[in-house]
């Protein structure tokens, strides 16, 4: 009996390193914020971080500009 206890421990061991190996692609994978899959998540905020990025440099672009014409 202690065998067959020993044999259950390991297998369930083995199933739970299993699960938790392969548990971040899957919910990486599953992963849906208001019916948006994480790679469009991903490819929106890249585009408002650019956006944020261009408008923030803007203003020392034009005095830059402003400086070479003068």
């Amino acid at each position: 009996m202690s065998e067959h206890t020993q044999h259950a421990q390991t297998f369930s061991d083995s199933i739970a390193i299993g699960t938790a190996k392969a548990a971040p692609p899957v919910v990486a994978t599953g992963l849906t914020v208001m019916g948006v899959q994480l790679q469009d998540w991903l490819i929106i905020l890249t585009i408002i971080y650019t956006l944020m990025q261009i408008f923030i440099s803007l203003p020392k672009i034009c005095d830059t500009i402003r400086s070479w014409r003068k």
